[in-house]
C-alpha cells in the first residue's frame, strides 16, 4: 500500500510539472462520469512569463472546484491573457497595470465578444479578478502592487441574466408532448434506457447526473417517525456545481423501479467490467466500465417520437433534448 501510494503522489508530481495536464492523475480533482468538455489544462495559452503562475494557481483551486469550473475559469484567464496580447502588453505588465489599463481592457472585451449574453462576458472579469485577489493576497512575484479592489470594480462586472429573461430562452419540452413522452415511454425498444428517463423526469437532475449514479450508494431510507414508515431518497453528486452528494425524495413507484435496477446491476457487475459501480453500465465491448452514453437515450426517444408521430407547434417532428426535462 506504501509503494502504491508512492506511486500515486510522483504520478501526480511528474503531472503538474508539464504545460499540458491530464487532470485525471492528479488526485482528488473531481472527474465526471462523462466527458463533456474534456481533461485537459493546457498552460501553453498562457503567456510563457506567466506559464508558471498560472500552474501554480490551478494547483490551489483544481481539487476545490469541479473540472468543469476549472476549465471555464482557464477558459476565462487565457481570455483575459490573449485581450491584453492583443493590445500589446508585454510580460510584467500585471505588477504594473493599473485602472486605466483595466477600463482598456473591458472596452476592449465588450467589442472582442460583442453579441455574447452578459453571463458570458461576466467570466471574463469575474474570474480574474478573483484570480488577482488570489496571487495579491498570496504574495505571488507576479501580483499587482495596487489593490485589486481599486483597479477592478463591482459594478464593472456585468449583471448575470434574471432567471425571467434565461427562462424565455431556454427550451422546454411543451406539456402536450411530454404528456404524450410520458405515456409512450413504456414502449421504448430499449427497455434499459427507461429508468434513465424515469429518474430524468423525477428528478430534474441532468442527464450526466443520472448516468453518474452508482449502484452501491444511490438510494438512501430514512426512518420517519412522524409517518411511520421509511422515506427514500435518491443520491448522487452533481457535477456542474460541485456538490458532493445531494439526496431529495422520490416516490415509491420509483423506489421500486430503482431497488431493481441496483439488484440488476449488483448482479452483473465485478471488479473487471464495471470497477466504479455505476448503475447504469456499459458491461462490455470498448466502453467497458463506462456510463451508457446520453446519445443512446438520446437516439431511442427520437426513434420513439418518430414512431408516433409526436409533432411539435410546426407540425414537424419533435426534437427531443434530455436538458429539456
Amino acid at each position: 500500500n506504501a509503494q502504491k501510494i508512492y506511486e500515486v503522489i510522483e504520478e501526480e508530481e511528474n503531472e503538474i510539472v508539464k504545460d499540458i495536464w491530464d487532470c485525471r492523475k492528479i488526485s482528488g480533482v473531481r472527474i465526471p462520469a462523462i466527458d463533456r468538455k474534456g481533461y485537459s489544462l493546457n498552460f501553453n495559452m498562457y503567456p510563457k512569463f506567466y506559464k508558471e503562475c498560472m500552474k501554480k494557481y490551478f494547483r490551489t483551486i483544481i481539487t476545490k472546484k469541479s473540472i468543469a469550473q476549472c476549465l471555464n475559469i482557464h477558459i476565462a484567464l487565457t481570455g483575459f491573457f490573449e485581450v491584453f496580447s492583443e493590445m500589446n502588453y508585454q510580460d510584467r505588465f500585471l505588477k504594473k497595470i493599473t485602472r486605466e489599463d483595466i477600463e482598456k481592457y473591458i472596452v476592449h472585451l465588450k467589442d472582442k465578444y460583442r453579441g455574447k449574453s452578459v453571463t458570458y462576458v461576466n467570466k471574463f472579469l469575474a474570474y480574474p479578478r478573483t484570480f488577482l485577489e488570489y496571487i495579491k493576497l498570496a504574495n505571488y512575484d507576479e501580483a499587482p502592487e495596487k489593490e485589486i479592489s481599486f483597479l477592478i470594480f463591482q459594478e464593472d462586472i456585468p449583471t448575470r441574466e434574471r432567471d425571467a429573461d434565461r427562462l424565455q430562452r431556454v427550451k422546454f419540452v411543451p406539456a402536450p408532448i411530454l404528456q404524450e413522452l410520458d405515456n409512450n415511454i413504456m414502449k421504448l425498444d430499449r427497455p434499459e434506457l427507461i429508468p434513465i428517463y424515469v429518474l430524468l423526469r423525477e428528478t430534474g437532475w441532468r442527464g450526466i447526473d443520472i448516468l453518474n449514479l452508482r449502484y452501491n450508494n444511490c438510494l438512501e431510507k430514512i426512518w420517519n417517525s412522524k409517518e411511520d414508515r421509511y422515506n427514500y431518497y435518491l443520491c448522487g453528486e452533481i457535477t456542474k456545481t460541485g456538490i458532493a452528494q445531494l439526496k431529495i425524495p422520490i416516490r415509491d413507484a420509483v423506489v421500486k423501479m430503482l431497488e431493481e435496477c441496483i439488484q440488476t446491476a449488483e448482479q452483473k457487475s465485478n471488479d473487471d467490467n464495471n470497477p466504479k459501480k455505476y448503475l447504469f453500465n456499459i458491461y462490455e465491448g470498448k466502453n467497458k466500465g463506462m456510463p451508457i452514453p446520453k446519445h443512446r437515450l438520446l437516439d431511442s426517444i427520437q426513434r420513439l417520437i418518430k414512431e408516433k408521430n409526436i409533432l411539435d407547434e410546426n407540425g414537424t417532428l419533435f426534437h427531443f433534448k434530455t436538458h429539456a426535462l
